[in-house]
């Protein structure tokens, strides 16, 4: 991948769909998403959804490690 990444973050419970697509769309342009690392949903927690790797974990945890993705 380029010299580009980013990190896609918002309501993947409601916009999952355009997530996907968006993904799609800043890959085909060279730019590296590095989070979310995968788009299928695996548990939802009290409407928090959690992917592969997340299970388990509290979601204000993920919530935390998406916003120090964002600062690196």
């Amino acid at each position: 991948m380029g010299n580009f990444r980013c990190v896609i973050h918002g309501s993947f419970s409601k916009h999952l769909d355009k997530i996907q697509d968006a993904i799609k769309v800043f890959n085909a342009a060279d730019i590296e998403v590095i989070a979310p690392i995968s788009t299928e949903i695996v548990d939802n927690n009290d409407g928090f959804v959690l992917f592969e790797g997340e299970v388990g974990q509290d979601p204000r945890l993920v919530e935390l490690l998406y916003i120090h993705i964002y600062r690196n």
